[in-house]
């Protein structure tokens, strides 16, 4: 499980804090200036399973935008995260 949620192999155009995985999509997150890391599964849509093990979370986004960019990083940015601080 760890080498599958591990990046494997960068992502040509996206930022150093992201690779891919074994079947997993990984992400490096920040909470001000803390580093949080997630892995996720991502479907069409915004559909996503995204593991936070160090905040011992998991956040499920059952999405239908099937037509433009999804929120779901600016969800997690602006929202989760930060109510993690309470």
């Amino acid at each position: 499980m760890r080498q599958s949620t591990q990046a494997q192999t960068a992502i040509p155009g996206r930022a150093s804090t992201e690779g891919y995985g074994y079947q997993w999509w990984v992400k490096t997150y920040y909470l001000g200036s803390t580093p949080v890391t997630c892995f996720y599964a991502a479907g069409w849509g915004g559909q996503r399973i995204a593991v936070f093990p160090e905040l011992d979370m998991v956040a499920v986004f059952t999405g239908g935008n099937y037509v433009g960019p999804t929120p779901v990083d600016e969800i997690i940015n602006e929202y989760i995260l930060p109510a993690t601080r309470q």
